[in-house]
Order: structure tokens, then sequence, then C-alpha cells
């Protein structure tokens, strides 16, 4: 396993590697718990169960509202979603997600208590395509450890993450494989990112952009520059999400990957209780 900051040569898959690109999305999941501050995870009450195939994120103390943060991948089995939707509820979590490539069939959500929820559309990019010509000059920085207050911020409001989630969010830095970025506009900090790099794929999550400064080319510059750093590091590949088109949805993140050069790529099916 390969973490890192340290610039690795890796070959673009001639088809993609769908099992690879679970794997980093578990291990950029588990990673957010490895920030080595034990204070800042059990104010969010966090912990990361990896068992029998899944990867469950907990952070019990966090509002319903968290699912980013809890969040697990499952196999699709009954056994996984009993035992991961066991795990949770034991936990004291009353709302999250399990994420996986299979449809159970309704039988199984009917005996572990869960409902199918809003899908998650991944997408990828080789690194090292083009990026687009960009509308304007935005100033985005990387995060270094101990200075995250402001991402650890506008992430939190951005996603309904709750005040307890900004500690542990804070030390998004010190864990492996992780970057955080952060864009400027008028001398304050105005969007975030972050990006997860392993063995030549990098994996972006964390976009959020302040209200004030929304609809002005934050999250475009966050894109291009976040591809471009996994460039340098020597990733094939960048791969992101953001919920399924739905009628009626605004679609604005779905429509920054796709004009950052991202294609869609397969469906992540979400599951929550009912």
């Amino acid at each position: 396993m390969t973490y890192g900051s340290r610039v690795i040569s890796c070959s673009l898959p001639a088809q993609p590697d769908l099992a690879a690109e679970a794997t980093i999305m578990h291990d950029a999941l588990s990673a957010l718990h490895l920030c080595g501050d034990m204070g800042a995870v059990d104010a969010a009450g966090a912990e990361c169960v990896r068992r029998d195939g899944m990867c469950l994120s907990i952070a019990a103390k966090l509002p319903d509202t968290a699912v980013v943060l809890n969040h697990g991948f499952v196999d699709g089995s009954e056994d996984s979603f009993m035992l991961a939707a066991g795990i949770y509820r034991r936990s004291g979590v009353r709302r999250f997600f399990l994420s996986t490539v299979i449809a159970p069939e309704a039988v199984v959500l009917d005996r572990a208590g869960l409902v199918t929820a809003r899908g998650w559309r991944k997408f990828r990019r080789p690194a090292k395509e083009p990026l687009p010509t960009l509308s304007k000059n935005t100033i985005v920085q990387e995060v270094e450890p101990g200075a995250a207050q402001d991402f650890a911020r506008i992430v939190s409001d951005a996603f309904d993450l709750g005040l307890s989630s900004r500690p542990w969010l804070a030390t998004l830095p010190e864990a492996p494989g992780w970057h955080a970025f952060q864009a400027w506009e008028d001398g304050e900090v105005a969007g975030t990112g972050a990006l997860y790099i392993q063995d030549g794929y990098a994996w972006t999550n964390f976009g959020a952009t302040r209200p004030e400064s929304r609809g002005r080319g934050i999250q475009e510059a966050m894109h291009a520059h976040r591809i471009r750093f996994a460039r340098s590091l020597g990733c094939h590949t960048v791969l992101t999400c953001t919920g399924e088109a739905v009628e009626g949805d605004a679609q604005i993140s779905y429509r920054n990957i796709l004009a950052a050069g991202f294609a869609e790529a397969d469906l992540v099916l979400n599951f929550a209780p009912a």
C-alpha cells in the first residue's frame, strides 16, 4: 500500500480496475480515522470497523445529518447488511448510509430495516488529460497540519456535520494519504477540497464553498488544482462522486465534475434506515 506524498510512476490501466477503485474508496474512508488526535476522534464518537469485506465509518456523537461520516461499504450480501446495520444501531447512530454496487433483494432490505436512498454517481478521468481553461484565476493552496480550522468550518457547514466534527476534520492533513486544500477569495478562505492518494489513484472529497462565494468558479479551480496535484505525484486516475442525477435537483456539483473532464462511471447504491 503506497500512501501519499512521494512521486510514484503508475501506468493507466487498459480497462478500469473496479476492484482497485473500490479499495481506494474504502481505504480513504478508513484513513480519516488515523489522524492520531484521539481527542478529536473521541469528540466525534468516531471509529472505523473493517471486517468481512465491510468498511464502516462511525461518528456516533455527530448529528443525524452527518451521513458523509456515518457511512459504510458492504458487499451486498444479506449478512453484510444485517451485520453493518446492527453495528451502527448498537453505536447509537440513527441515520447512516450503507453503500454497495450490488443491488440487494427487497426482502434483504426489509430484514435489515433499510430503504433505498439516493445513490452516488462515481466519475473517473485520466490524470494526464488536459484541463479545461479556467474562467478566472483562483489561489488554491494545500493546508498544512495544524492550520485546517477554516477548512473544517466550511466542510462541516456544507455537509451538515455539526460543530463536534470540526476538531476531527481539522486533523485531515495529518491522516495518511490525505491532502487538504483551500481556495482563497479577497483574502479569506472561500472553498475547500481534499484528495486521497494511493497506488496511482487519487480520490477527491470534501469539495465545499462558503455560501457567499458560490457561483464564482471556486470548485472549478479546486478540481483543476487537485488533478494537477495528483498528476504531479504520478497518479494515473482521478476518481470522485456526487449525488446521482435526479429530476428537480440543480446538479451543480454534477455539472462541475463533468466540466473538469470527468466521465460518468458506475452508480454506487445507498441504503438508509427505514
